[in-house]
């Protein structure tokens, strides 16, 4: 959970003079840190990558998160699934 919290803040931090992310998902991406954090404890590793933080390019379909493509056209577009 602490490496989320790292990633989070440095792109607080940096983000309004990169402008490299359209849109941070802090809640669902705390939530996840801290249910990945439970399974490893539990015993439930899933491999190395395993709550490891990941960034989305605004083009890959994330349910409920809007998915823009950097284009007005799609400006109010909200996938209904993960593509």
């Amino acid at each position: 959970m602490s490496l989320t919290r790292t990633c989070l803040d440095l792109i607080e931090k940096l983000n309004p003079q990169l402008n490299a992310f359209v849109m941070v998902t802090r809640a669902s991406a705390l939530a996840e840190a801290e249910a990945a954090e439970k399974a490893i404890q539990r015993g439930e590793w899933l491999g190395p990558m395993h709550g490891i933080p990941i960034g989305l390019k605004d083009i890959i379909d994330a349910e409920g998160v809007p998915t823009t493509a950097a284009s007005n056209l799609f400006r109010n577009r909200v996938p209904t699934k993960d593509r």
